[in-house]
């Protein structure tokens, strides 16, 4: 278990670092938009999302997980 926190931890750091250092302009086109953000806000969104849809689906999972062992008994 401290293992895991010590990498999240450094996961996060090394995120951080990666979204100071990334402050420019950038064009952003998505479906029929096109539009311009600040590259920090752009990585900080996509790493949200990646986060929360980390933890739904890993719920998802173990609720489907939890679902089938209880059906075997």
């Amino acid at each position: 278990m401290k293992a895991k926190l010590i990498t999240l931890i450094a996961l996060f750091i090394l995120l951080f670092i990666f979204i100071v250092q990334n402050t420019a302009e950038v064009p952003v086109k998505f479906l029929f938009w096109t539009f311009t953000m600040s590259a920090i806000i752009l990585i900080s969104l996509t790493g949200l999302v990646g986060v929360i849809l980390g933890y739904v689906l890993a719920r998802v999972f173990e609720a489907e997980k939890i679902s089938s062992i209880s059906n075997t008994e």
